[in-house]
C-alpha cells in the first residue's frame, strides 16, 4: 500500500541495536519515551497502538513498530532520548526488512 502523494513513506518497524551493556539502560530509555508518548496520546491509545518486541535477528535487537501515530511518535522520542543519552555512534538503526 502506497501513501497519498503528499505524504512521505515510513517504513512499519524500526530496528534499535544495542551493545550487551547499554541493552538494560536502554530499556529504560524506553520505558520514559513510552511515558512521552502517553503524555501525547492517552494511555488507552498509546497501549491499544504501539507494539515494541526484543528479537534475536543477528544479536538482540529492539523493534518499534511505527505504523500508528503513536508508534512514529515512540520511534522518534526513543531516537532522540537514545541519541542523547548513549551518542550517536553507539547503537544502530534501521528498518525492519
Amino acid at each position: 500500500m502506497r501513501p497519498p502523494e503528499n505524504q512521505k513513506w515510513l517504513p512499519m518497524e524500526y530496528e534499535f541495536g544495542f551493545t550487551d551493556k547499554d541493552r538494560d539502560e536502554a530499556a529504560a530509555t524506553l520505558r520514559l519515551a513510552h511515558i512521552a508518548v502517553e503524555g501525547l496520546f492517552g494511555e488507552a491509545r498509546s497501549r491499544l497502538e504501539v507494539s515494541t518486541r526484543v528479537t534475536t535477528n543477528g544479536g538482540d535487537l529492539l523493534v518499534i513498530d511505527a505504523s500508528s501515530a503513536p508508534g512514529e511518535a515512540l520511534c522518534r522520542i526513543f531516537l532522540a532520548f537514545a541519541a542523547r543519552e548513549f551518542g550517536a555512534d553507539a547503537f544502530t538503526v534501521r528498518p525492519s526488512l
